[in-house]
This record gives C-alpha cells, sequence and structure tokens, in this order.
C-alpha cells in the first residue's frame, strides 16, 4: 500500500496478521504507519476487501440492492457506491479504506465508528 491512500481512522491490515487481523491507522509518517500499538512500513500493510461483514460492521444496513448508510449512500459487496445527491453510481471501490475515504469525500463525515 502507499502512504498517500491512508488517513488516520483507516482499517489496514498487516501481511504478517491472519484473516481476522485488522486495525485502524493511527498515525501517517514518511516510510512507517502506525496501528494498533504497532507500526510497519507500507509494504507490509495490505487492504481489508470489502465483504458483508464490513459492511454490517461499519453500520450498514441490508437492503433491497445492496447495503444502505442513512439513505443517502449504498453500497454493493462488488465496489460499487451509489450517492444520492449525485445521482450516480461509482466503480472500483473494493477495499475498506477506499470505501472510507470515498464516503469522507462525499458526505463529510467519517466512516470509522464500528457500529
Amino acid at each position: 500500500m502507499e502512504e498517500n491512500e491512508l488517513r488516520i481512522g483507516n482499517f489496514i491490515s498487516d501481511v504478517h496478521a491472519s484473516e481476522n487481523g485488522h486495525w485502524q491507522v493511527t498515525q501517517l509518517r514518511e516510510k512507517l504507519c502506525f496501528y494498533g500499538g504497532l507500526f510497519s512500513s507500507y509494504d507490509n500493510l495490505k487492504p481489508i476487501p470489502i465483504t458483508e461483514r464490513w459492511l454490517k460492521w461499519l453500520g450498514f444496513e441490508e437492503g433491497s440492492v445492496g447495503y444502505y448508510y442513512k439513505d443517502e449512500v449504498i453500497v454493493t459487496v462488488e465496489g460499487q457506491v451509489y450517492f444520492g445527491e449525485t445521482e450516480t453510481w461509482i466503480t472500483e471501490t473494493h477495499f475498506v479504506h477506499q470505501l472510507q475515504n470515498l464516503f469522507f469525500a462525499l458526505t463529510k463525515e467519517e466512516l470509522n465508528k464500528v457500529q
């Protein structure tokens, strides 16, 4: 992963972690990322794929088309995001940190509180 992909609060995993291993980014430096009391180079980080479990965990509710957040953002497990204000489907959002960043860009609200 690259430093410019991440924001504080993003969920990430580590190449050495089990499948369920995940942490929130707490600090970003030029060559190191700090998370869960650990730190690592960006080369050792790996993104977390968007799954139904993650969407529910982030506060999305299952609907007829995908997972809804306050009726303004819809996400499908295939990576499509719909934003109600622009009435636009956005694709290529396959990882949790990408969804968090896009969600903030669209709503100015953080998506880092686990429900």
